[in-house]
């Protein structure tokens, strides 16, 4: 037991004075904005990462129709912007593809499919890498913000209990000081 007058110890790892809960609190709203900022980059990230996958699908399903692909007909190739030339093939056995840096090598179309199929489970696998990042981050921004609305509360209720009248006495004095107001009866 604590002798009379002492103070209850604090918890531990609990800010034992106010300039320390200031500090704490301060120090928390700055990592949650750290880790907000973190949230936007990764989404951002993921978006690419998405577009990405989405056009290595699109690149590997027409590789996959050039197979039935009459050679003496003609098909739309796009340029860019929804903009489409109409070409005839030479040949649709062989696959210009990019392997970085602006080189571009020409190879049998099997091959680009193995290469684009390689690709996409590698973007596959930075996308399931970025969503448990997310969710890291997610949890960590939760907390944060569980934590900083019990100190909220706890100053709320600290607040409360050194002027309890405060709340109270405000709204019951409004209307002690005001006289009773008489409506005169009315008259039909």
């Amino acid at each position: 037991m604590s002798p009379p007058g002492a103070e209850a110890p604090e918890p531990e790892g609990a800010p034992s004075s106010g300039e320390e809960l200031s500090a704490s609190v301060q120090q928390d709203l700055m990592r949650l904005e750290v880790f907000r900022e973190q949230l936007t980059a990764l989404v951002r990230e993921q978006e690419l990462l998405r577009v990405s996958l989405e056009s290595h699908a699109r690149a590997r399903q027409t590789l996959e129709a050039l197979e039935n692909f009459q050679k003496d007909r003609e098909m739309l190739v796009p340029v860019g912007a929804e903009t489409f030339v109409q070409a005839l093939p030479r040949s649709t056995e062989k696959v210009l593809v990019g392997v970085g840096h602006g080189i571009v090598v020409e190879l049998e179309r099997a091959k680009a499919l193995e290469i684009l199929a390689r690709r996409q489970d590698e973007l596959q696998k930075g996308d399931q890498g970025l969503a448990q990042q997310l969710r890291r981050v997610e949890n960590e921004v939760a907390q944060l913000q569980a934590r900083l609305q019990e100190v909220y509360q706890e100053a709320q209720q600290a607040r409360a209990a050194a002027d309890p009248g405060a709340s109270s006495s405000s709204s019951t004095s409004s209307t002690a000081a005001r006289p009773a107001r008489r409506t005169p009866p009315r008259s039909y």
